[in-house]
């Protein structure tokens, strides 16, 4: 058999494309809830997009890709013309477990952790507010 790697797991080469997919997109989402974002995962085949991810009260489509090196080190990875304009941003998970979002997430990861260092939030249960502080 031919591996390759996600992260520290060996996965057979042999593995169907759907698993391998399920296998990238779970990485991603939990490479998002890292950088602290609420991230929701599709349950539907055919959804315009793998994750949803939430920043400031602004909800962002990620499409997920497996993608590999060629020999001239550029990646490579599927996508279609009916992909355009159904997504915010693309995440290329490689087989090292390496994640390339394009366009990059930093800047809304930054304003993300710094809202997370500094926010308390307020729940409201039988009509009593209850302060939760981290």
């Amino acid at each position: 058999y031919r591996f390759f790697r996600l992260g520290e797991k060996r996965i057979p080469h042999t593995m169907s494309s759907a698993n391998v997919g399920a296998i990238s997109e779970l990485i991603v989402a939990a490479d998002l809830l890292d950088k602290h974002f609420a991230v929701f995962r599709s349950v539907s085949a055919t959804a315009p997009c793998d994750l949803v991810f939430i920043s400031r009260n602004k909800c962002y489509r990620v499409e997920v890709r497996s993608a590999k090196l060629n020999k001239r080190g550029k990646a490579c990875f599927p996508l279609s013309v009916k992909d355009e304009g159904r997504s915010d941003f693309l995440a290329l998970c490689f087989p090292d477990g390496r994640i390339e979002y394009r366009p990059s997430i930093i800047d809304i990861q930054y304003a993300n952790e710094s809202d997370a260092s500094h926010q308390r939030d307020k729940y409201v249960l039988d009509d009593s507010p209850i302060e939760i502080t981290s």
